[in-house]
């Protein structure tokens, strides 16, 4: 793919614990899945988070703010380009044919382009426009964190998927346990 792919990897992982980046996963670490499961798919993949993660190319977020935004503004920033992927590193379970139907299904007038599931909009799975960046600066500005109000403000679209499980979020040491023992 010729947009760049950037995996959100700047939280706290307060819920986890732990760092979510560097859980086992699959004999590696689920950072180190991420990264080559995007690699497969896309020419240039990146990290962003607050430190570096080894060797991998990442785009470092100054701002101290804790919130996906910072990482999307702070990719948009740095790498100049008119559309980005964006996925979670707590999302091991998405298939490389969900992520091509979400861009192959990509409209040329939105601005964020989200996998959505029966149960739930998948926000952070995701195609994002740089018309975004003055709605993303002004919700920084005001500390407005949740990605559903700035959705009001963009012209937003969804690509359907049935697959539930694909799209299971390592969120909680339960969580991790459970995709560890295959229940999901």
């Amino acid at each position: 793919m010729q947009i760049p792919c950037v995996i959100l990897c700047g939280g706290k992982s307060s819920r986890m614990g732990k760092n979510k980046a560097l859980l086992a996963f699959k004999n590696q670490t689920l950072l180190q899945y991420q990264f080559s499961k995007m690699s497969s798919l896309f020419q240039n993949v990146f990290i962003s988070s607050k430190t570096p993660y080894f060797d991998f190319p990442t785009l470092i977020e100054e701002n101290k703010t804790f919130s996906p935004l910072v990482g999307i503004f702070n990719a948009f920033h740095q790498l100049k380009t008119k559309k980005i992927f964006f996925i979670c590193i707590d999302t091991p379970f998405i298939t490389k044919s969900n992520i091509l139907s979400l861009l192959d299904s990509l409209p040329s007038l939105s601005d964020i382009h989200f996998a959505k599931t029966p149960s739930k909009e998948h926000f952070l799975t995701s195609i994002w426009d740089i018309n975004t960046m003055s709605f993303i600066q002004q919700a920084l500005d005001c500390q407005e964190y949740k990605i559903s109000r700035l959705f009001q403000k963009c012209i937003t679209s969804f690509f359907i998927f049935n697959e539930e499980k694909n799209f299971y979020n390592l969120n909680t040491q339960e969580d991790y346990l459970n995709a560890s023992k295959g229940i999901l």
